[in-house]
């Protein structure tokens, strides 16, 4: 009777075992897919040529003290270090020897973010405080300013997962330094530091490297639109505007909010991590030694491929062109149950693992077009005065360019701003921004800076001789008030 059930046990283990080959080599032949066979091969065309400079150059040595002449040698030498470098093996520039340029001091004030909103009223608060701790920035502004002249953005170094990234553009501390300019009556300067970031955020923006270059660059776009619109605000409509600011804030195309390119670059560093799975000869669990042997590399990449290249097609580059929020479900979810996964195990695990929300970072870019959008209608605006005529009427008289079918630009309650509702999840819980109209905070700042003015007289904290007769008459007015208060 044992022997008969020992028999049976192995009968029913062997017969196990075929199925488990049998299901094994199924798997191993089972054919990849043509949809994801075609954007596994769309993947995998030439990168197209550069548009002009490269950024990258000027921002991989952007904090240190190195001489002009001797960043490029620097950045040669690192790309053909980490080039060579073995996987895993930490990499260190050849910048860092040298002396980084001055950080922003620790005593002062914070500098302005696109987040918060509030930039010229921040400044506004404490001007000889922002002046001093920008005094010490200078040399890194001068280069920030002069990321104007490259036209596009490319990283040399092999892909990798951990292939650094080069210094960023510090959009606080530019934003800050238009917003002193400003504040002190450099109007010229203001307007054309804030159309230069714009310039280079746009470059940022398109590049088709990575992720989070692209958001980092419409991050900065849609910072400095903000502070561009509120400058607007403040300066009448006769006020001349640098050349280059048409440009800079012109509306976005399609393709440069789309996500196709960034998602491509995105995909080079994720099959590198692909590459990067060693060989199952060591000391490894068992475990370990096996998930190699179920790991198929060229069909994890397929597999994976429609993740990246969705954003190409043309139903989403048709809701990019219409301006109407894109729906979740146009974002494919790699299948991880089909008969492929049984050779391919590690792979399937890899592609089923937590995603980013391509689908949040997408609607980002259709909000950064927004702001562009919204800005085209301030100068458009700012154009066609029409003070006694209703916000709703004016919105209503806009070219059918700037109307945004699927968002219009909203009038707010007040009649001097206009609200973008956005589609991209706040992290902050921050409301949808408002955009002040042209020219409509005047009256209001000069209401403030009089009264500002009369009480420092009253404080004896201003001369006299620096003021108007209407002014000084208020101020005596006031002192005599304050006096009285005192007693």
């Amino acid at each position: 009777m044992i022997a008969k059930f020992f028999k049976a046990a192995l009968l029913g283990v062997c017969i196990l075992l075929a199925a488990a080959v049998a299901l094994y080599a199924v798997s191993r032949h089972w054919p990849i897919p043509e949809a994801q066979r075609q954007a596994l091969a769309q993947l995998r065309q030439p990168l197209p040529p550069l548009r002009g400079a490269n950024m990258f150059q000027a921002l991989w040595s952007l904090s240190y003290a190195i001489p002009e002449a001797q960043r490029e040698t620097v950045l040669a030498q690192d790309v053909e270090r980490f080039n060579r470098l073995p996987d895993r093996v930490p990499f260190q520039s050849t910048a860092a020897g040298y002396r980084r340029l001055p950080r922003w001091p620790s005593t002062a004030p914070a500098r302005c973010t696109a987040s918060t909103g509030g930039c010229l009223q921040r400044v506004r608060e404490q001007p000889q405080a922002y002046a001093d701790a920008l005094a010490t920035q200078a040399a890194l502004l001068a280069r920030m300013r002069a990321l104007a002249d490259y036209a596009d953005y490319r990283s040399p170094l092999r892909p990798r997962v951990d292939t650094p990234l080069p210094e960023l553009p510090r959009m606080p501390l530019s934003m800050t330094a238009s917003a002193l300019d400003f504040v002190q009556g450099r109007t010229t300067q203001a307007l054309s530091g804030v159309c230069t970031d714009a310039q280079v955020a746009r470059v940022l923006m398109r590049s088709s490297d990575n992720l989070a270059i692209t958001m980092i660059g419409a991050a900065m776009l849609r910072g400095n639109a903000q502070l561009f619109a509120d400058m607007l605000a403040e300066l009448p409509a006769q006020q001349s505007l640098p050349a280059h600011c048409a440009a800079a804030f012109a509306p976005a195309t399609t393709q440069e909010i789309s996500l196709c390119q960034a998602l491509h670059g995105e995909s080079r560093m994720v099959f590198s991590l692909l590459q990067d799975v060693r060989p199952p000869h060591d000391d490894r669990g068992w475990l370990e030694r096996v998930a190699p042997q179920l790991l198929d590399r060229e069909r994890t990449q397929a597999l994976l491929a429609p993740t990246f290249t969705w954003a190409c097609s043309a139903p989403v580059l048709a809701v990019l062109a219409q301006d109407r929020a894109l729906p979740q479900d146009s974002v494919p979810v790699p299948d991880t149950t089909s008969v492929a996964c049984v050779a391919n195990a590690s792979g399937c695990l890899l592609a089923s693992v937590s995603r980013p929300d391509y689908a949040n970072y997408q609607h980002k870019l259709q909000d950064t077009a927004a702001a562009l959008r919204a800005i085209s209608t301030m100068l458009w605006l700012r154009d066609h005065p029409a003070d006694a005529t209703p916000l709703a009427q004016r919105r209503a008289a806009l070219p059918p360019a700037l109307r945004g079918q699927a968002r219009p630009l909203q009038v707010d309650g007040d009649g001097k701003h206009l609200i973008l509702v956005e589609y991209a999840r706040r992290e902050d819980g921050a409301g949808d921004y408002r955009w002040p109209l042209p020219a409509s905070r005047i009256t209001e700042e000069r209401q403030a800076n009089a009264i500002q003015s009369r009480r420092r007289y009253a404080m004896g904290t201003t001369h006299p001789s620096d003021m108007s007769w209407q002014q000084r008459v208020a101020a005596a007015r006031l002192q005599r008030i304050v006096s009285a208060d005192i007693r």
